[in-house]
């Protein structure tokens, strides 16, 4: 079991880093550096593991960075301009698994003048990305996960939204704006 554990981390980056590349528009050369970096993080030695995942994170970090956003609230939800989420949302939007659940938490909100079923509908789509806290989270923990699951929650909404032929941008903003961003799992 041990050695299929090692084949796919050793196999599995090649594959990640080249879906991530495609959607961000990365060069070879940054995908390659992706994968590469993301294998010694998953494969290195316990006593190196920690400076591995370091590097990896900081190299990563770095290729989202993203110069022209790609939605109009993207400045909100993530001032410092990188798009960490972008590409796995888009994969869950793509799937389409939430749009039975997003049109009728929106045709909800809009009876009752809330947005509270739609933020449920984003935090769902949030939580494949991001459990709730571990019990022995610390409080920093806790805060530093919450903001990334109300983070990818606000990135869902935006790509549901320019899914949305019917959406106006004028809209698509005003619902952002007025998503409550607050999560039922939160510590």
């Amino acid at each position: 079991m041990l050695s299929l554990l090692r084949c796919v981390a050793a196999h599995a980056p090649d594959w990640y880093a080249a879906r991530r590349g495609a959607q961000a528009g990365w060069s070879y050369t940054d995908t390659l550096g992706y994968a590469d970096r993301l294998r010694s993080a998953l494969l290195a030695p316990d006593d190196a593991r920690t400076s591995a995942v370091e590097l990896f994170r900081t190299y990563a970090t770095a290729r989202h960075e993203c110069d022209v956003l790609p939605y109009p609230r993207c400045d909100r939800i993530c001032p410092d301009h990188t798009c960490l989420y972008h590409g796995a949302v888009a994969d869950i939007v793509e799937a389409g698994r939430y749009e039975a659940t997003w049109s009728q938490a929106d045709d909800s909100d809009r009876a009752d003048g809330t947005r509270d079923a739609t933020w449920h509908a984003c935090d769902l789509a949030a939580y494949e990305l991001l459990e709730y806290p571990p019990d022995d989270a610390t409080p920093e923990q806790i805060a530093q996960i919450n903001d990334s699951r109300r983070r990818a929650g606000l990135c869902f909404a935006q790509q549901m939204l320019a899914a949305d032929s019917n959406e106006l941008p004028r809209s698509s903003r005003s619902i952002i704006d007025n998503l409550p961003t607050t999560s039922t799992g939160e510590g």
